[in-house]
């Protein structure tokens, strides 16, 4: 059986609750170097859901299989390594800043727009991260402004908590942002996938 077939068995597994079935076919496609199915191996192991269907989490594999994704140039798996490397999740100790960013910003220049995001959040945290640079406010607006151009709801916020409030206010552009934001219900920014956290901020810190 070919990769490809290997990994279709393994969703059909996975969409139907057999997690455990699904791990086997989608290890045999990983085998074969095929990154989609290491990145849903890595959201198989870290996904913190009540019934694991016999497929208990493992962090450490679980951000193995995304580097290894990373590793064949898979936007995805590039993403969440960054999102590892920032957090300082599943072992891995302290955050480290430059890796992260490294993979962000491939992620990234292939037009992933988290990474655009999560890109800006490092700029405006960099402070609380080992191997940062300091806080950079016009790099945060820059990339969250790239992110919420592509319909990323945190970056709007983020966005409209910036120039309402932290730097230079402009109120009309802060406006504009919001009204773009509110546009984006809140239950569609939390993906059941998504391993870390909800995406899904207070969305104005600036009473009306």
């Amino acid at each position: 059986m070919e990769k490809e077939q290997y990994f279709s068995q393994g969703m059909e597994h996975l969409e139907a609750g057999r997690r455990k079935e699904a791990v086997v076919c989608l290890e045999r496609a990983a085998g074969d170097e095929y990154a989609e199915a290491m990145v849903q191996l890595g959201l198989i192991y870290n996904r913190y859901v009540p019934d694991y269907n016999g497929v208990p989490p493992d962090d450490k594999t679980a951000a193995c299989w995304f580097m290894r994704a990373a590793y064949l140039d898979h936007i995805e798996g590039m993403f969440r390594t960054g999102f590892v490397y920032s957090h300082g999740l599943f072992g891995f100790g302290i955050p480290t800043a430059r890796q992260a960013m490294y993979w962000f910003k491939r992620a990234a220049k292939l037009g992933h727009v988290e990474a655009m995001y999560e890109i800006g959040q490092m700029y405006d945290h960099c402070p609380y991260i080992r191997g940062g640079n300091r806080r950079n406010k016009r790099k945060a607006i820059k990339w969250f402004e790239k992110a919420a151009r592509r319909g990323n709801r945190p970056a709007m916020v983020s966005l409209y908590n910036y120039l309402y409030d932290r730097i230079k206010p402009n109120k009309r552009k802060a406006a504009y942002w919001r009204e773009q934001a509110e546009k984006i219900p809140c239950d569609e920014i939390v993906q059941e996938d998504y391993p870390y956290d909800s995406l899904n901020p207070k969305l104005f810190t600036q009473e009306d």
